[in-house]
């Protein structure tokens, strides 16, 4: 393939298969774009990955990338339609567009503007914004986030928010900004000039952000009980790729006589 241009900052990254053919999207079966395809699922693989000691989005997870592996997962979803990987460089193995962020070393509320941005252009109103390092953040997940949108610029998973009939958050229970998981969320282009504004003052903090915006929470356990436990597990350090440890079965007998 020849020298990737440059224009706009945005490369389309498809290569061609025998006779020029555009390879199918990975992981995704024919016509799984569906009719839909409105809403970007944009992957967020900029990070340092200090603790991690090397690029995370690129360390083999079930045979492929992490990042790979993120994108085979939105291609199975029928409501995204364009990929979009935000990085230094492009990911050659991932048919996706690639852009960077607007301002280096800005963290992934960067990465978050320049995903709305790419949207807002091409005339989207939803993004799907994941990072790379959650693994287990399935299509269960991400279906509950986008059945949750109203009329607020953001749906974010939330730690600690009561629930009440038919699983939507109580009034009065907004979580703090700790509490949320904005890396992990359906993001609206109206959220882009408040986004915009933070990055400007130097604020790093995405979920900060989303309570100023006042995202809509959906609650962890509800996400949790529909894509599994480890649906937000997040990956820091290499061990974090281990499967979990299986619980050794209740044997009474190994109790200590004061317990039983």
């Amino acid at each position: 393939m020849a020298g990737i241009p440059h224009r706009d900052r945005t490369t389309p990254l498809r290569r061609a298969g025998r006779g020029g053919r555009r390879p199918r999207r990975i992981g995704a079966a024919a016509g799984a774009r569906g009719a839909d395809g409105s809403v970007v699922g944009a992957l967020l693989a900029g990070g340092r990955s200090l603790r991690f000691g090397r690029d995370k989005a690129r360390a083999p997870f079930h045979g492929r990338t992490l990042a790979r592996h993120a994108a085979a997962e939105f291609a199975r979803m029928p409501e995204v339609g364009p990929l979009l990987v935000i990085a230094p460089r492009p990911y050659r193995e991932i048919d996706a567009a690639w852009t960077r962020d607007p301002v280096a070393g800005a963290g992934p509320l960067a990465g978050l503007v320049a995903a709305l941005r790419w949207a807002r252009r091409r005339g989207h109103a939803w993004v799907l914004v994941r990072a790379c390092d959650l693994p287990y953040a399935g299509p269960p997940l991400w279906h509950a986030l986008l059945r949750s949108r109203g009329g607020r610029a953001a749906v974010v998973p939330a730690w600690g928010v009561r629930t009440g009939p038919p699983g939507r958050p109580r009034s009065g229970t907004a979580p703090p900004s700790g509490a949320l998981e904005p890396l992990a969320a359906a993001w609206h282009v109206r959220a882009l000039p408040e986004l915009e504004r933070a990055l400007a003052d130097g604020v790093r903090a995405v979920h900060a952000v989303a309570v100023r915006l006042d995202a809509t929470p959906v609650p962890v356990r509800r996400l949790q009980a529909l894509a599994g436990p480890r649906a937000l597990h997040n990956v820091n350090r290499p061990r974090d790729l281990a499967p979990p440890r299986p619980r050794r079965p209740h044997d009474p007998a190994r109790q200590s006589p004061r317990r039983r």
